[in-house]
């Protein structure tokens, strides 16, 4: 799943008063896609290069 917009995610109504979210893209730079294209599927990358990490979104949810 992929959010081209902060604006897609949305807190339940309980939380909007006491909560914020930021919505994190990465920007892997181009050795690093082109190491991730030329992976066959049969290939796992090292386990500490953490791969997958490298091109994830995440949400940073803070409440208080």
């Amino acid at each position: 799943m992929f959010y081209d917009n902060p604006g897609a995610l949305t807190l339940p109504t309980a939380l909007q008063a006491r909560c914020k979210f930021a919505l994190n893209t990465p920007k892997p730079n181009d050795s690093l896609k082109q190491y991730a294209l030329s992976l066959d599927k049969a290939d796992a990358p090292a386990e500490e290069m953490d791969l997958g990490r490298q091109f994830a979104q995440t949400v940073i949810l803070t409440c208080q």
